[in-house]
């Protein structure tokens, strides 16, 4: 027969003491320093594309490639025709070239990149 253990109840002080210690394990130094600023912002399409065009939002080595079949992306334009909500893009600006590098949602824009320029 299995038998099942039900878990142990630990008073609030040890629970704080246990809290101390894992902190004071942490206490080591971090190797980065990270300086994040997000904000949300509505571009136009075309304003996308002509970026997408220009190499000023680009695509970095380290993303898989486009998959996507024609269905999907067409039921993505047909979102976007719809006025239907769909996922944000995230995007990182380079502080050395100003580019924005494609860090979620390179699918989209790739889709919308080739519907508008077709």
């Amino acid at each position: 027969m299995l038998s099942i253990e039900h878990p142990k109840t630990i008073s609030e002080e040890e629970l704080e003491d246990q809290a101390e210690n894992d902190l004071e394990d942490t206490d080591e130094a971090l190797p980065f320093n990270y300086s994040i600023t997000s904000y949300g912002a509505d571009y136009p399409t075309d304003g996308l594309v002509k970026r997408l065009n220009r190499g000023d939002i680009y695509v970095p080595d380290f993303q898989r490639g486009y998959v996507w079949k024609l269905k999907e992306a067409s039921k993505f334009i047909e979102s976007l025709l719809l006025g239907l909500p769909v996922p944000g893009i995230f995007l990182s600006k380079e502080t050395e070239t100003q580019k924005l590098l494609v860090i979620d949602g390179q699918q989209r824009l790739r889709t919308i990149q080739y519907f508008y320029n077709r």
